[in-house]
């Protein structure tokens, strides 16, 4: 586990302004603290699951980790939580980072405000004249009548008579605010962190108290209106904070107290891999861990003496596979291993359609991750007996297209020549496009290509009933409609061979590969999120 160092700086002025934010890409660890060795103010690091990590400054009195909600991620737990005219419930929603949330429903026969507030005795004291935030994470929940706007507002008696804001957790966006400073955060999966500052207008304990309430779907509603209860509304909540400054900071978890001090030992949300979160692939290979149910991911055999051996993510990174390799042989790829569950690894028996991922001692790496890299003659690794079948599907795959490629299949799923499938395929010169075909070759669609020079990020979503869709780092690149297509049979069981195809000659790529995953259906919904899991290992586009 690697350490995060100190650093020191000097700001002009008298104090660490409230709103400087410092971004680091994948920090891993227990956080570590930035000091302004000329004001003593500290900002402290922690993980952030989904690409770069949050250098958060504890603006306003505050200068240590903190989180005055307690019990944060248990809203049902009737000893720290008050609920109104709701029930809250532990539920099997994943949260955002992963484990369990709790669900609130508005119960019915009931038109008073409904929602919850953090009880007596362990609401936070407040100073007149300091900035507070409060936040917490949100989802719609599964109900007809599941609402889209929801509420947070203080106390009166500690911050004004008339501070809240709405929020859409519909839409993602605040749809209103009254006096003080409301954001909105996507953090993927239909879930939100929802932040509302302000200044406190008065001082002392138990004024610090924060409430979330449903609305009648009205934006524009007045604060703590009343609302008609129904089993059919619904919201999904988790991971309530309140700290002092005007930011809501790194999420910090508490349970039976709250957290104010330095010295106190806190929970860093633990990462959670993209198979795990978005469920339901039916075949990836990657040489990073995608699930952590992973193990090896690669099977290599080496030139010296045809020896093979499996290694994980961190062994092919670290230099373990180099190093078993030789400082002068080169390593070649005889089974990359499908993470999905699904076992359909992609392998390759013949010692010379081996791609490489070794090459004289040195990993084969592109933009400074391990690669995959065909020879665009022969190489080529087979799934068989992938199944597709009638369904949607969608894929993401790590590409570099070289202008020496001529019409190369990187990925085709499909059975034998001329049945149907889909292909991520490369053009010539820099070009992308996406293929679908039905029984024969000449019953297919494709979107038009699209140039995209260096390391691309190729984004390709089938919805069988409508169109075939294409995004490069993810941006909106060609589609074309498929929807005549849907009736027709495809072979449930076929192959799937990437770095070739069996339809269109056999086109073989000279590219080097990284990541390529298949669902056998619409991930139109998961797609951003995926990308930006994607990207954040990768480092593709800003």
């Amino acid at each position: 586990m690697s350490i995060f160092p100190k650093f020191f700086f000097t700001l002009f002025g008298n104090a660490l302004p409230s709103w400087l934010r410092l971004y680091i890409a994948r920090v891993k660890g227990d956080g570590g603290t930035i000091v302004d060795r000329g004001h003593t103010k500290e900002v402290y690091a922690d993980t952030y699951p989904y690409g770069p990590t949050l250098i958060q400054s504890c603006s306003g009195g505050g200068s240590t980790p903190q989180n005055f909600a307690v019990g944060s991620e248990d809203i049902s737990n009737s000893t720290y939580w008050e609920v109104q005219a709701v029930t809250a419930t532990s539920d099997a929603e994943p949260n955002p980072f992963g484990g369990s949330g709790v669900s609130l429903v508005a119960e019915t026969g009931s038109t008073i405000a409904k929602g919850f507030y953090q009880k007596s005795g362990y609401q936070a004291s407040i100073v007149t004249g300091q900035a507070y935030t409060i936040s917490a994470y949100v989802k719609k929940g599964d109900g007809d009548l599941a609402p889209d706007i929801i509420q947070v507002t203080y106390l009166s008696s500690g911050f004004g008579s008339d501070f809240y804001a709405n929020y859409n957790i519909s839409t993602g966006v605040v749809a209103k605010v009254n006096g003080g400073f409301a954001d909105i955060q996507d953090v993927g999966g239909g879930w939100y962190r929802v932040s509302l500052a302000g200044v406190a207008t008065a001082t002392g304990n138990f004024l610090g108290a924060f409430v979330f309430a449903f609305v009648n779907n009205d934006p524009n509603a007045t604060r703590l209106p009343s609302y008609t209860g129904n089993t059919s509304r619904d919201v999904y909540v988790w991971g309530v904070q309140f700290v002092q400054g005007n930011e809501p900071g790194q999420y910090i978890k508490t349970t039976t107290a709250a957290i104010d001090s330095i010295g106190t030992l806190y929970s860093i949300i633990p990462s959670i891999d993209l198979l795990d979160r978005y469920t339901g692939a039916a075949a990836a290979y990657s040489l990073r861990s995608l699930s952590k149910s992973t193990t090896n991911v690669v099977k290599v055999r080496r030139s010296s003496d045809d020896a093979e051996l499996d290694f994980t993510a961190s062994q092919v990174s670290d230099g373990t596979l180099a190093n078993w390799v030789g400082a002068t042989e080169d390593g070649f790829v005889t089974t990359w291993y499908d993470q999905s569950g699904n076992t359909n690894n992609a392998t390759q028996a013949t010692a010379a359609s081996q791609p490489k991922i070794v090459s004289s001692g040195t990993l084969v790496t592109e933009n400074g991750k391990a690669a995959v890299l065909f020879d665009g003659t022969d190489d080529g690794l087979n799934a068989n007996g992938f199944n597709q079948g009638l369904n949607d599907f969608a894929t993401f795959a790590i590409l570099n297209i070289s202008e020496t490629d001529d019409w190369c299949a990187v990925a085709n799923g499909t059975s034998r020549v001329n049945e149907g499938g889909f292909m991520i395929f490369g053009e010539s010169a820099n070009r992308y496009r996406a293929v679908f075909w039905t029984n024969t070759v000449s019953q297919n669609a494709s979107t038009s290509s699209v140039t995209k020079s260096g390391q691309v990020l190729q984004s390709i979503i089938g919805d069988r009933d409508n169109l075939l869709s294409q995004y490069l780092n993810g941006t909106f690149g060609s589609s074309t409609d498929i929807s005549s297509f849907s009736a027709v049979d495809l072979v449930n069981n076929g192959d799937l061979t990437i770095g070739y195809g069996f339809a269109f000659l056999n086109r073989y790529c000279n590219t080097p590969m990284q990541e390529i995953i298949i669902y056998n259906s619409d991930q139109s919904a998961n797609r951003k999120d995926i990308e930006a899991n994607i990207n954040a290992h990768y480092n593709i586009y800003p």
